[in-house]
């Protein structure tokens, strides 16, 4: 088991073992589990081991993703965003919004939705129909669009002002399934986009990699953007899910904190409500 948690952890993300990265933190919690039965029923070797294995998987993981805490930061201001994956219906996400008090909301559908006029949250240009990507807000904002980092990947983007302070909020849904020569068109033009911006950039959403995945961990040190939520067991379709791909963050510059996140009621839409309350 030892010699097979090495190779998972530190061989390079192709062959066999690319498989097992996505589940790493998945690894931990169960060797955190076989360590404590050790203990409890007196197998120190056994818990010696375990314990090994535990330290060479924080090492692996630890660099890039908060296990089990956001960071909360020390900003007095605050900011609340909903971010919502398979969009079915936007009148009732906009409702969950209200009711919680919510200012932007960062949607996504896979098909063209109808819309109409909500007397609180307002696109920037609104039409008959959205689709794909597209961000709400009660802040008032005349700045934001959407950007296309591949054929097939697009994504939203809205600049918001608040309390003197402005960010550039971007709202992605990325794929899980793509081959290498997308997934590095997809990061590179992420990583130019992010750094072309002379504004604060936070990003929010499903980036169909855990944040430990090579091409992300590269994507972090080349944007010195930090992940800052703790490690979420969902893809957006279910509040819980042991057996998902940790890819849902929020990332954001270093000050920047996250003071909650909590899953509202989806209604009758596909994908939960997420909501992050930030610190400024």
């Amino acid at each position: 088991m030892f010699l097979f948690t090495v190779c998972i952890l530190f061989c390079s993300g192709g062959g066999f073992y690319h498989h097992f990265i996505d589940y790493y933190f998945q690894y931990y919690i169960l060797m955190l589990v076989l360590f404590i039965y050790a203990i409890y029923v007196k197998h120190f070797w056994h818990a010696s081991l375990m314990m090994c294995l535990i330290i060479l998987n924080f090492f692996r993981i630890g660099p890039y993703a908060n296990l089990f805490f956001n960071i909360s930061g020390r900003g007095n201001d605050t900011l609340s965003i909903i971010y919502q994956n398979n969009l079915n219906n936007i009148a009732q996400s906009l409702d969950v919004a209200r009711r919680h008090n919510v200012e932007v909301i960062a949607l996504n559908s896979a098909q063209s939705l109808p819309y109409t006029y909500d007397y609180t949250y307002k696109l920037i240009n609104t039409e008959d129909r959205v689709d794909n990507s597209f961000i709400f807000s009660s802040i008032p904002s005349e700045k934001g669009g959407k950007v296309r980092f591949t054929p097939n990947v697009e994504a939203s983007y809205r600049n918001i002002s608040k309390h003197g302070k402005e960010i550039l909020l971007l709202n992605i849904n990325f794929p899980s399934s793509q081959n290498d020569a997308e997934e590095k068109m997809l990061y590179d033009n992420l990583a130019e986009f992010v750094l072309e911006q002379n504004v604060p950039v936070v990003i929010v959403g499903n980036f169909g990699l855990p944040s430990w995945s090579e091409r992300f961990y590269k994507f972090l040190d080349k944007t010195d953007l930090e992940v800052k939520n703790r490690i979420i067991l969902s893809d957006g379709t279910a509040y819980f899910n042991p057996l998902s791909s940790p890819g849902l963050n929020l990332l954001g510059y270093k000050a920047l904190g996250v003071k909650n996140i909590d899953f509202l009621p989806k209604e009758d839409n596909s994908g939960c409500p997420i909501l992050f309350e930030l610190r400024l």
